[in-house]
């Protein structure tokens, strides 16, 4: 097992990884036997908020299965209720602040990103007379775009009357904003659509490929949120020539305008944005690091099918992969895209 963790912290992980083999003291977290019947009766976003809250903790792909078995989609509203319900938990996260850079992220936005990235290719789509055929993504994409566009109109009327948008507007804000930067990274969002969320959030409008700065200043919070979506983006932005001078841009407009003044003398935003903006431009230099507190890439031991606890496969073929979430029990989850697993360490400092 190859992992950047002291000698008590892999003892740790051997022991729990006993547990999910089945002994009598992981029965508190084992996925216990589902009654016949258990969703019927139920709406689709019902029956959804049902598996999704059954899913901890226990392994991703088994949820992913469940809404794959458990709830049929047969018209169009059956697939609103779905994506927009798990949609919905999203931009409802909880929201954590980083400890080094005074950044706000969502919880569990990657979470919620894998989970439509591994439902989204067997999803139904259908022809509608008139219209543009429905599908998973279009549905998810669209019930982004109202939930943003009404968040950042809350904003705006805050502005104008010279008062402070409420909590639960910042937090669903630095939600939305964050599970965007994750769908992007798997490709359920367009570049386009994502360079747009950030012109909106700190005025940086283009006109055939040329940007424009507008002449505003953003409230605080829409700066933070363009520092932790530049966080989530950054190492998969970078790694294409487009992207790359996305990112240039977005990171010269943040530097401008957290290093604004007054009349040349009174600085508009206070020491944090600044930091917090520094850490982004750090950042970049370092090539992207893992962020303590944020998922880190580590390699396990496999744990097979034979080792997992019984009654929580479907596939007897592929191995799985232990997962830590949240620094307490052990999931498994087979990366649909091949890329190396990722586990969340809180506090975690990497060498």
């Amino acid at each position: 097992m190859s992992i950047f963790l002291n000698p008590s912290m892999k003892k740790m992980f051997a022991m729990m990884a006993v547990v999910g083999a089945g002994s009598d003291t992981g029965n508190a977290w084992m996925m216990k036997p589902r009654p016949k019947g258990f969703l019927e009766g139920l709406t689709i976003p019902e029956a959804t908020k049902q598996i999704m809250h059954a899913a901890q903790p226990t392994f991703l792909n088994i949820t992913v299965n469940r809404i794959r078995e458990e709830i049929k989609i047969n018209n169009k509203e059956d697939l609103e209720g779905l994506v927009k319900t798990i949609f919905e938990m999203a931009e409802n996260d909880s929201v954590d602040t980083d400890q080094e850079t005074n950044n706000p992220h969502a919880r569990m936005g990657e979470t919620y990103a894998d989970i439509l990235f591994s439902l989204s290719p067997d999803m139904p789509t259908f022809e509608m007379e008139g219209e543009k055929t429905i599908t998973f993504t279009r549905i998810l994409l669209n019930a982004i775009q109202n939930s943003f566009e009404s968040l950042m109109g809350k904003f705006a009327e805050a502005e104008k009357a010279g008062t402070a948008t409420d909590p639960t507007t910042v937090n669903r804000l630095i939600s939305v904003v964050s599970f965007i930067g994750h769908l992007h990274v798997r490709k359920l969002m367009p570049t386009s659509l994502m360079a747009h969320v950030v012109d909106d959030l700190i005025g940086l409008t283009r006109y055939n490929n040329i940007f424009v700065v507008e002449d505003r200043h953003p409230d605080p919070t829409l700066i933070r949120c363009v520092c932790e979506l530049m966080q989530i983006i950054g190492k998969f932005a970078d790694g294409n020539e487009k992207g790359n001078i996305l990112i240039t841009q977005f990171l010269a407009r943040l530097s401008q305008l957290a290093y604004s003044k007054r009349d040349n003398t009174v600085e508009l935003y206070t020491q944090d944005i600044r930091d917090g903006v520094k850490a982004v431009h750090a950042a970049r230099f370092d090539n992207w690091p893992a962020r303590a507190g944020t998922q880190v890439l580590v390699q396990y031991e496999e744990l097979t099918y034979a080792q997992a606890p019984e009654g929580e496969t479907t596939d007897q073929s592929v191995p799985k992969k232990v997962f830590l979430d949240g620094g307490q029990l052990p999931e498994v989850i087979p990366r649909p895209n091949g890329t190396p697993l990722k586990v969340l360490l809180p506090g975690l400092a990497l060498p």
